[in-house]
């Protein structure tokens, strides 16, 4: 990770892969007071990744699968927060030109987020799971992240 960072080689890294490029940066990473996050999160958007431009209609927030109980919490040298929430304040990040980091799951579908819910079930506290599972029914921007991730992969 850093002989990547250190030539300036392009890198997606999505929920693990987010937080160990932070980690392997600097960064920190530990599992988060506030619990498990499961089903769909929603985080406000402060910029778009390198090499993404959208309209300027396009909206305010990012909303994305989780399933995730660990989180960055203080962030490598060089890194901008592209979106966060109350939940998790660094659910996207960039380092320098090269390296983007995603919390959320752009891959994951709803039914698996919900097998996996399900499967959890005896990690999960009961309310953390029944929120999970009603969020299923909100919308979710996982094409919107597909296409910045391979934009920002192009983008030289």
């Amino acid at each position: 990770m850093r002989e990547l960072h250190a030539r300036k080689k392009k890198l997606v890294g999505i929920c693990f892969g987010h937080q160990l490029i932070a980690k392997a940066l600097g960064g920190e990473v530990i599992q988060a007071p506030q619990g498990w996050g499961v089903g769909v999160a929603t985080h406000a958007l402060h910029a778009l990744p390198a090499g993404v431009t959208e309209n300027a209609a396009s909206p305010p927030d990012l909303s994305l699968l989780v399933s995730h109980q660990d989180q960055v919490v203080r962030l490598p040298e060089d890194t901008a927060v592209l979106a966060g929430s109350d939940f998790c304040p660094y659910s996207m990040l960039q380092v320098g030109e090269h390296f983007l980091g995603i919390q959320g799951h752009p891959e994951f579908s709803k039914a698996y987020s919900r097998d996996l819910m399900l499967a959890r079930k005896a990690m999960l506290p009961a309310h953390v799971l029944d929120t999970g599972l009603t969020s299923l029914a909100l919308p979710v921007d996982s094409e919107r992240v597909t296409r910045w991730m391979l934009d920002f992969l192009r983008a030289s």
